[in-house]
Parts: C-alpha cells; sequence; structure tokens
C-alpha cells in the first residue's frame, strides 16, 4: 500500500480540520474527506513525522455525533499531531 506524508493542514473557524497537504512531487492540498475515503477503503495509508518519529494516521469517530476525523496515533509527541501541523 502506497503511504503518503501529511505536512500541513488548515482547519475552519471552529478549529475542525477541513484540508491537508501532502508531501507528493505536486504537494497537492486534500479534503480531509477524501482522505478518510481512502483510509477507510485501504487505497492508501497516511502518516506525520516530527523530528524523525512518524506517527500513523487513521480516521476517528465523534462518539456523539458519529463525524469521522483525521487522528494521529497517540505516542506522546505532540508535534506530531495533526492539529499541531503548520497551517496550509
Amino acid at each position: 500500500m502506497t503511504s503518503f506524508e501529511i505536512i500541513k493542514k488548515r482547519h475552519d473557524e471552529n478549529k475542525v480540520v477541513t484540508h491537508v497537504k501532502l508531501r507528493e512531487k505536486d504537494d497537492l492540498v486534500r479534503k480531509v474527506e477524501q482522505i478518510i475515503k481512502w483510509l477507510n477503503n485501504e487505497k492508501y495509508s497516511f502518516y506525520t513525522m516530527y523530528e524523525n518519529i512518524q506517527a500513523d494516521v487513521r480516521v476517528g469517530k465523534h462518539p456523539e455525533t458519529g463525524r469521522e476525523f483525521l487522528i494521529s496515533t497517540a505516542d506522546g509527541i505532540q508535534g506530531n499531531n495533526i492539529d499541531n501541523l503548520p497551517d496550509c
């Protein structure tokens, strides 16, 4: 399975991440919904990096609303959390 690094994020006025930028040859910005679809279909995998430490990205689900969102694997390192990535 091909894996892509998420390097930046964009959020709305409610601080919900809506788009992410991938490290690709063209550095495209993708909608979070598309990334979630690819993860759920196991088409691609995604990760973040901070100081050479990789955190896998997975789909989380809000317990009350059921809304799906992206979340990095918990590892105790704040720098590789999606919310802490630079803005795009």
